[in-house]
């Protein structure tokens, strides 16, 4: 079972230079709204990288750039592909908008195990840039298939569905809130003023400081934000 996992899991991330060299015949399989993406915002992603890493060695960032010409994906898809290995089948879904727009899954029906990649994350979500109106109905989706074991994004193996539907709960949450927000007047500014989410705080930070620090930093800054845009409402340009 453990090679179809190692090849699930270069589905959902690509292989990185490493991986290229241990599994040379590994492709990399992209949603067709990923690639769009990687054409449309490469160069704001460029430059993002290259402010952020002003001090390190540009030799070294030059040799970790070797070959990466050669990381387009092999494949692009809609909607599904299955692998037949013989005696299993791998299916690798795009089951709607998600962490981003070209989330995809990987599907391993006959051992029940769903590989999510950022889809789910554990145990704060992430949620920079987010179409939020999708991400909860693209959750219940995945919920049908009834996997007896989740791995997700970041985190532990999830044994049964209940971190999904909390997630789901907490984006409902959030888009309601940020809806009632505009309703009441709120601009987009004012909005971490305004919106509250401290209710669900406890059932993913435990407590904890650094993933309280994590809560508002991956999850509610972003969060808000990315739900106000989801639900059609102007930005400001500052």
């Amino acid at each position: 079972m453990y090679r179809y996992l190692i090849i699930t899991l270069l589905l959902v991330y690509g292989p990185c230079s490493a991986q290229v060299e241990v599994f040379p015949d590994a492709k990399i399989v992209a949603h067709s709204a990923t690639l769009n993406a990687l054409k449309e915002e490469w160069q704001a992603m460029e430059d993002q990288r290259r402010e952020s890493y002003k001090s390190v060695d540009v030799e070294e960032l030059r040799r970790a750039a070797d070959g990466l010409e050669d990381s387009d994906p092999d494949t692009v898809f809609e909607d599904n592909l299955v692998y037949d290995f013989g005696d299993r089948s791998v299916h690798v879904k795009w089951m709607g908008r998600g962490n981003t727009d070209g989330d995809i899954v990987v599907w391993l029906p006959d051992d029940r195990v769903l590989v999510s990649g950022d889809m789910l994350v554990a145990p704060i979500p992430y949620a920079f840039d987010s179409p939020m109106l999708d991400w909860a109905a693209t959750l219940e989706r995945i919920a049908g298939l009834d996997a007896a074991a989740i791995i997700p994004g970041h985190g532990p193996v999830l044994r049964d569905k209940q971190y999904l539907a909390r997630v789901q709960s907490l984006l409902e949450a959030t888009v309601n809130a940020v809806r009632e927000a505009h309703d009441d007047g709120v601009a987009y500014t004012d909005l971490p003023d305004a919106v509250d989410l401290t209710a669900y705080e406890g059932e993913f930070t435990n407590d904890d400081p650094e993933h309280a620090w994590a809560w508002h930093a991956y999850f509610v800054d972003p969060g808000i934000g990315s739900a106000w845009s989801s639900l059609g409402y102007p930005v400001p340009d500052d």
